[in-house]
């Protein structure tokens, strides 16, 4: 099974502007279980940015 891996600063980005359409554009393109450089999914990364909206 190959893992989708991608860049998590443009993640940090996508998050900052907080556009649900660029969001399930990201995930449609990199999948739900992709992961960064240190093996955190999507799901973890917008966990570690800490935003509560």
């Amino acid at each position: 099974m190959t893992i989708n891996k991608f860049d998590d600063t443009k993640l940090y980005e996508l998050l900052g502007r907080a556009d649900i359409q660029e969001i399930d554009n990201f995930l449609e393109k990199y999948g739900i279980n992709s992961v960064d450089r240190d093996g955190r999914t999507f799901l973890l990364s917008t966990i570690v940015k800490g935003e509560k909206n």
